[in-house]
């Protein structure tokens, strides 16, 4: 959102975690192949209060991994503002 590639962000007091997530761009990558080709990527952060949620941690790991997932099965995501 507005071209902001990466960003960290700090905890409101009361929260136990939350996501940052940056704009998507377009990089070269490696294929499977061995060659190169051009992949979209972005950058996602967590940041999350782990004496608040200590035992919430496994759950926050997990998400991550999910949302990996379905950003990995979506190509083409648009949000309409």
């Amino acid at each position: 959102m507005f071209g902001v590639d990466r960003f960290d962000v700090i905890l409101p007091p009361g929260t136990g975690a939350i996501m940052a997530v940056g704009a998507s761009q377009i990089t070269a990558v490696a294929t499977k192949d061995g060659r190169i080709g051009v992949k979209s990527q972005m950058q996602v952060n967590v940041t999350a209060d782990l004496l608040r949620c200590l035992s919430d941690a496994p759950d926050i790991c997990y998400f991550i991994f999910i949302f990996t997932i379905w950003l990995s099965n979506a190509p083409d995501i648009c949000i309409a503002l």
